[in-house]
């Protein structure tokens, strides 16, 4: 059997290499790197579709294999797995799986396992930053004491209604790893935490010691709004104008998810009319920004360059945590990271699964 290990300008070879010591067996172990195209095919993948980019070349050396793991850019459309008729596994190292061809795989038979958890703490740690930065002025006053040598500012838009942390109401859309995450940064400011998440159960939710709200009471009632939603189609545009119109007039709206998820229209329109007390963004409805941007020329808003899930230690571990939870996988166990968790109790699959485990442990 093999096994494929595809790194990109994301996810080196070298953190591929690393990962496969995890393997103890006799299957043979590939790693390749898409070389094609860099980390702005991310954008193109999830807006246009896996089969938007290049082919990576290395891919198609191996079209024998029998499991692959992607990194953050590998393209997985029907026309791609049509090239890979033995494979029973894909891994891919990010949470979102907008690479893959889901209604293919569930075809097929192929089993799904995605990197979820592998920057949880990265972006968790950016959000409180951004965060902190836009209720504070950090990153405006920076650049104002850095670019005007006579420079002194101590009065912003915002000034007439900072906010103490500890005072505000912090609502989370969203209560994944990493809403659970920010919510726990948040609560050792000992703020409040309102949560919205349609698909977690209330009871879940109250157990951390939260209030579960509605989406209506999350926008009307928190001081500072912060999105982590997965994006899917059913949440595509899940925040809209109505519930950036019902937000406080000193409200801030945090989003380290995908811009995919608002109205981004409505919230800028919503800045520019300095309608809410401001934002603090790391993704927006196109990257990179144009020069000419709106976004870049508000002075209500903070903007990073949807970095929040980039540190090396994030994507070097997610190689790690998604190889090593396919090899869970074929040893029967239903990690978290396992996406079509129906698939592994096909007959098929089991078969399949018993002889793989003599080759890979």
């Amino acid at each position: 059997m093999k096994i494929l290990l595809m790194a990109d300008a994301g996810i080196k070879k070298a953190a591929f290499k690393k990962a496969a010591q995890q393997i103890k067996g006799t299957v043979e172990v590939i790693v390749e790197e898409i070389t094609e195209y860099g980390m702005e095919a991310l954008q193109v993948i999830e807006t246009e579709g896996a089969d938007a980019v290049p082919v990576p070349a290395g891919m198609l050396k191996h079209t024998d294999v029998d499991v692959l793991v992607g990194s953050i850019t590998t393209p997985l459309s029907k026309k791609i797995l049509d090239r890979f008729p033995n494979l029973r596994i894909i891994g891919l190292c990010r949470a979102g799986i907008e690479n893959i061809d889901m209604e293919e795989v569930d075809r097929r038979g192929i089993v799904v396992v995605n990197g979820l958890g592998r920057n949880a703490e990265a972006v968790s740690d950016m959000t409180m930053a951004i965060m902190l930065s836009e209720l504070r002025n950090v990153a405006r006053s920076y650049k104002d004491l850095t670019t005007d040598p006579n420079s002194w500012r101590k009065e912003w838009p915002s000034t007439p209604y900072l906010p103490h942390m500890a005072d505000c109401k912090v609502g989370i859309f969203g209560f994944g790893m990493i809403g659970r995450l920010v919510a726990k940064k948040c609560a050792g400011f000992g703020s409040e935490l309102l949560i919205c998440d349609p698909f977690v159960d209330d009871e879940i939710i109250k157990g951390f010691g939260y209030k579960s709200v509605s989406k209506e009471d999350l926008f009307k009632e928190s001081d500072i709004i912060t999105i982590h939603a997965r994006f899917v189609e059913e949440t595509k545009g899940i925040v809209g104008r109505k519930e950036i119109e019902s937000m406080k007039p000193t409200a801030y709206f945090i989003n380290t998810a995908r811009a995919g998820l608002i109205d981004n229209d409505a919230l800028l329109e919503a800045l520019v009319n300095h309608k809410i007390g401001g934002a603090a963004l790391d993704v927006f409805p196109e990257e990179p920004l144009p020069a000419d941007s709106l976004w870049r020329k508000l002075d209500n808003c903070t903007v990073t360059a949807h970095m929040a899930g980039g540190v090396m230690a994030a994507r070097d571990y997610a190689a790690k945590l998604v190889v090593g939870a396919v090899l869970a996988t074929i040893k029967g166990e239903k990690v978290p990271q396992l996406v079509t968790k129906d698939t592994v109790d096909k007959d098929e699959y089991k078969t399949w699964a018993e002889e793989a485990e003599k080759e890979f442990f």
